[in-house]
C-alpha cells in the first residue's frame, strides 16, 4: 500500500522489485531472537486487555502516563537533557573564524 502510494504520485519512479514489509517482519528478520508470537500481537489485542482483563498494575500505570505528574517529569528530564547538550557544545571555527 505504502509503494502503491507513491506510485501514483511519481508514476515515472521504477519501484519493480522493491520489498515491502512491516515493522514486526523487518524486527524478525533482523533480531531473529525474538519470540515471533509476542511480535503477531495486534494493538487491538493490547487495548482489550488493559480493558477486559484485571491487571491493576497496568491500569495505574497507564493512569500515571496520562497524568500531569508525569508530563512534568518527561519536562524536567527533557530540559536535563538540553542542558547538558548545550553545556558540552564547543564552538566552531572556519576560515579562522568562530561561527555565531
Amino acid at each position: 500500500m505504502f509503494i502503491s502510494s507513491f506510485q501514483g504520485l511519481l508514476p515515472d519512479l521504477n519501484l519493480e522489485g522493491i520489498q515491502q514489509m512491516t515493522f514486526q517482519q523487518l524486527a524478525l528478520m533482523i533480531l531473529p531472537f525474538l519470540p515471533k508470537g509476542q511480535l503477531g500481537r495486534s494493538h487491538h489485542w493490547y487495548f482489550e486487555s488493559v480493558l477486559f482483563d484485571d491487571d491493576e498494575l497496568e491500569r495505574k500505570r497507564i493512569e500515571f502516563k496520562g497524568s500531569l505528574s508525569f508530563m512534568r517529569l518527561l519536562d524536567w528530564f527533557v530540559e536535563g537533557i538540553k542542558e547538558r547538550y548545550e553545556s558540552q557544545m564547543q564552538p566552531v571555527m572556519v576560515f579562522d573564524e568562530y561561527l555565531p
